[in-house]
């Protein structure tokens, strides 16, 4: 059973109001990079592809950005009970984006806490990534700055299987072509 909730907990993390969901059907197109099973899915305002176990539809918010002006983005998020995968962007400058502050945000959104964080570089862009522990879990969030965006990556599991936690973040990082 899938349910597609939990996604305004992720964004509640920059401080957005949800504002509710979008009609814009995911893109179903073949990916080079998409695992076995899996299947592309394009954010179509920014050219964000990232492979997700299902297509599913854009989760449409917006709200206010950390230097006052209004942030609006899409979600795509699967879930099931043992966990899930998500992908997020924010159409906002990175200039006007705290990397810190977002990653920190994200382990309270999710109601856990934020062990440890760390620079990232992806696919020459700069970025940050976040461990965090959950009560019945674990979760790895990245934030990427893109040129106009920031796309976020987001991989969590419920019991003690870190290990498909971080094959799940492996997948989604390789799989994204950042338009």
């Amino acid at each position: 059973m899938r349910r597609y909730g939990w996604w305004s907990i992720v964004v509640a993390f920059v401080a957005v109001s949800v504002a509710g969901c979008g009609e814009d059907e995911p893109a179903d197109e073949p990916y080079d990079s998409a695992p076995a099973g899996w299947i592309a899915v394009t954010d179509a305002p920014s050219g964000v592809t990232v492979a997700l176990p299902e297509a599913v539809e854009a989760q449409e918010f917006s709200g206010p950005a950390l230097d006052g002006s209004t942030m609006e983005g899409r979600f795509y998020m699967v879930e099931d009970e043992t966990g899930g995968v998500a992908f997020g962007i924010y159409d906002t400058p990175p200039e006007a984006y705290s990397l810190q502050v977002g990653i920190a945000g994200a382990a309270e959104g999710m109601g856990g806490t934020l062990e440890n964080s760390d620079p990232i570089e992806i696919q020459g862009r700069t970025g940050i990534e976040g461990e965090i522990s959950l009560a019945s879990g674990s979760g790895l969030v990245r934030h990427i700055l893109l040129d106009e965006h920031v796309l976020t990556l987001v991989a969590y599991g419920l019991g003690a299987d870190a290990d498909q936690v971080e094959a799940d973040m492996r997948l989604l990082t390789e799989s994204a072509d950042l338009g």
